[in-house]
């Protein structure tokens, strides 16, 4: 069913489950690198200064460059910070989820009560050891009696104790005189025909049994089907719980990914709008605007400053969920990490994959609903095979011995020998118990059938449901990227023209906002269609960990 090795000797793992939570993001080390941009960008960085300032008219560009200086340390930082892959995060996440161990550890359940129906239909054999010890009146009075009677002249008067059937005392008469026969002819009976049913007070009896069972109604072979449909709805249910995390911890990564891009669009709104309101002060000494423009731009900076507090802490917050989803602590996770660049995700939007193919017949967890359905037709079978009478063998072989009045351990071996036979129990009534147990076996197989009918037409559903949806939003992204380039444009045009004083600061900030959500709504639309594209390949049991 399924190929390659991983985790506990499991097919198909990514790797075996590690000891703690310490990451390896596959990270590089450009530590050495952003230490030489920062030494060598901060000696320039204060010529420079020196050099704007002594122009006259020049004090926006110190603050531009500034502002440049200081997006140029940011991104230093970020150069020195740790890198993690889509593909290390769902490696990470399917090597310690915990709902994975848990489904691992059924699955070895499952894989014993298999071997345990195998080992029902097989012969059992036991020893046992019996001791017994009686009173020595007791021991001395029978064999008294026994002795009393060992002459055969004695035994028509006992037999006419026994009874008044004439017929029946000569046949046993006739049988004890045989018995005396044979005991004379062998040498340690010495003619007594009691003299193998004398008592001890102290007996050991060993005795070696098998037995085998020929049929209990078919109920073995049932109950060994049931343990294989029961271990193949756990395997197929690891499966879909595998998918499950893959799926869970993409979502988290792309939702991490779009709150980081969402920060960087506010860092670049903030310095716009800074560059806008530097630009504003040097207009408003000239009296080229009035005080309330001014004014205007400071607030709006302000406003700007608050989104992008606002971004960065969901940008953070969403990182930590990336990591919860990881199977990391929060007191672990790296918070200074870098995600993988927006580019390479645009790259599998241009690789478009075919959403035709797969059906519900394929997801992992219709396939587990199904197994269960077999078992539960099993049990209805075993419930029917109570019915049935049940045939086992067995050969049991014993050897008594007995402590004798010396107090010396001997052997019986007159009562020495093995024993076999055939055992037939047909079930005739069982105050109903067997007729309940069929009726409630029954209801419950046409339960899961029902629900593996209602499950099937839930999953169709919902793969048309992500075809639906996916294709709108693949045409979707196509259409924000060109609203998003058209924005931009619009942008450029607007700034030139109220730079030139032709438009007003209400008209400039409109389109501001505009092209803000169109990178905005182009983040969330790419996304969106990864997303419809991975849950398709989740419902059809084919999602795998990013390559």
């Amino acid at each position: 069913m399924r190929d390659g090795s991983g985790a506990y000797g499991h097919p198909r793992r990514a790797q075996a489950y590690p000891r703690g939570n310490r990451i390896d993001t596959g990270t590089h080390e450009p530590s050495a690198q952003a230490a030489e941009v920062l030494r060598r960008s901060s000696g320039r960085h204060e010529r420079t200064l020196q050099v704007l300032s002594s122009v006259p008219g020049r004090k926006q560009h110190v603050n531009t460059f500034r502002h440049s200086m200081a997006a140029l340390v940011c991104a230093a930082c970020a150069l020195a910070a740790k890198t993690l892959s889509l593909s290390d995060a769902e490696n990470k996440a399917v090597a310690t989820s915990f709902e994975m161990r848990a489904q691992h550890f059924e699955e070895r359940t499952k894989e014993w009560e298999k071997r345990n129906a195998v080992a029902g239909y097989l012969p059992s054999v036991g020893y046992s050891f019996e001791y017994t010890q009686m009173d020595g009146h007791i021991v001395d009075a029978a064999n008294e009696g026994f002795e009393s009677f060992s002459g055969m002249e004695q035994i028509p008067a006992l037999l006419g104790l026994l009874g008044t059937q004439h017929d029946f005392g000569d046949s046993l008469n006739q049988a004890f005189a045989e018995m005396a026969l044979a005991g004379q002819a062998d040498d340690a009976g010495a003619g007594d025909p009691f003299s193998a049913s004398r008592l001890y007070a102290t007996t050991f009896k060993h005795a070696v049994t098998v037995t085998q069972p020929i049929t209990n109604g078919g109920a073995e072979l049932i109950a060994i089907g049931i343990a294989r449909d029961t271990k193949q709805a756990v395997e197929f249910r690891f499966e879909a719980v595998r998918q499950e995390v893959i799926y869970n911890t993409r979502k988290a990564y792309f939702d991490a990914l779009a709150a980081a891009e969402r920060t960087v669009v506010a860092r670049q709104d903030v310095s716009w709008t800074k560059q806008n309101l530097a630009n504003a002060r040097v207009r408003q000494q000239s009296g080229a605007i009035p005080m309330t423009d001014l004014l205007q731009w400071e607030a709006e900076a302000a406003r700007k400053e608050s989104e992008l507090l606002l971004a960065e802490a969901t940008e953070r917050f969403l990182l930590l969920s990336l990591y919860q989803a990881m199977g990391v602590q929060a007191g672990r996770a790296d918070t200074t990490a870098r995600l993988q660049p927006l580019e390479t995700f645009e790259k599998w939007y241009t690789s478009r994959r075919d959403l035709a193919g797969g059906s519900a017949a394929d997801n992992p967890q219709f396939k587990s609903i199904k197994a269960f359905t077999r078992a539960a037709g099993g049990y209805n079978r075993i419930a029917v095979s109570q019915f049935l009478p049940k045939l086992n063998t067995f050969w049991s072989y014993s050897w008594p011995y007995f402590v004798d009045e010396n107090r010396s351990l001997e052997a019986r071996e007159e009562q020495r020998g093995w024993t076999a036979g055939v055992t037939v129990n047909v079930p005739l009534f069982s105050g109903f118990r067997n007729s309940t147990n069929y009726r409630q076996s029954r209801y419950s197989h046409m339960k899961a059938q029902v629900e593996e009918q209602q499950v099937e037409n839930r999953l169709e559903v919902n793969l048309k449901r992500i075809r639906l949806f996916h294709r709108a939003a693949y045409e979707g992204v196509g259409a924000a990227r060109k609203q998003q380039e058209l924005m931009e444009k619009n942008l450029d045009i607007m700034q030139k023209r109220y730079d030139g004083g032709l438009v007003n600061q209400s008209q400039l900030l409109e389109v501001s906002l505009g092209a803000r959500m169109a990178k905005i709504g182009y983040i969330q639309k790419l996304f969106e269609c990864l997303l419809y594209e991975a849950e398709y390949l989740k419902a059809v049991g084919k999602l795998e960990v990013t390559q």
